[in-house]
């Protein structure tokens, strides 16, 4: 009888021991993780842009121009976060001389990258990258929740004969109809930080609140960056 309960209690434990290990979450590396978004002084990403905004008024206007973003400092600020100094530079042909066109900045906050942008911050990538994991990337601003969602993990892409093992995008809005887009994607690649964004938000012709057709877009913008070189300075 005691060997029998004895063979009962070591039954129980094994199975107390392999449900436990179903639950273990698998460990991750901030500091690798993080090479999602890399903030390092002299780092620097060239992208090619591409904007077309439409109005049915005046007409639609395309403008294609290069950006390049540099890391030029960093700084510590109040909270113990190091704040990454990101000039942003412009130009409408690549044999053209930089110009400065603003100045932005971005920190890692605890498991978190705020960016930014023309002093409005944004909550761009949480960690651990996990797919369909959201969060308010409009946390630190007034703007209102708006749930930004991780997906596609780990992805190889190719830009412009660049190519990148592993991404991950960032879905910002998602919303399109008959009558409207509103539509924003980034994308990221580890070592190499944000690699591509689209934002497209239009809204289609109407007469008298019907939609007009053939569908014809009456304003918006069309908006597209894409990497086409990188490195360090």
């Amino acid at each position: 009888m005691r060997i029998f309960f004895s063979l009962i209690a070591a039954v129980a434990f094994i199975s107390v021991f392999i449900s436990c290990e179903d639950k273990v979450v698998e460990p991750y590396s901030l500091t690798e993780e993080r090479d999602y978004y890399p903030l390092e002084k002299g780092l620097y990403n060239v992208y090619k842009v591409k904007s077309t905004v439409y109005n049915s008024i005046s007409g639609n206007v395309t403008k294609e121009y290069y950006l390049k973003e540099l890391i030029t400092d960093s700084l510590l600020d109040g909270s113990g976060n190091y704040s990454y100094v990101i000039n942003r530079y412009t130009k409408n042909t690549l044999p053209e001389t930089w110009k400065l066109d603003s100045v932005w900045t971005s920190r890692y906050q605890t498991s978190q990258v705020v960016r930014v942008e023309n002093n409005v911050p944004f909550v761009k990538l949480v960690f651990p990258v996990r797919n369909g994991k959201l969060w308010n990337g409009n946390a630190f601003n007034t703007k209102g929740e708006e749930l930004y969602e991780m997906d596609s993990l780990h992805v190889p892409r190719s830009f412009n004969d660049l190519t990148f093992d592993s991404t991950l995008l960032q879905i910002q809005r998602h919303d399109s109809s008959s009558i409207s887009q509103d539509y924003l994607h980034e994308i990221y690649a580890k070592g190499f930080g944000l690699i591509y964004k689209k934002s497209i938000i239009t809204a289609n012709s109407q007469t008298n609140g019907s939609l007009d057709y053939p569908i014809k877009i009456a304003s918006g913008i069309d908006f597209t960056q894409t990497i086409i070189s990188y490195g360090k300075e």
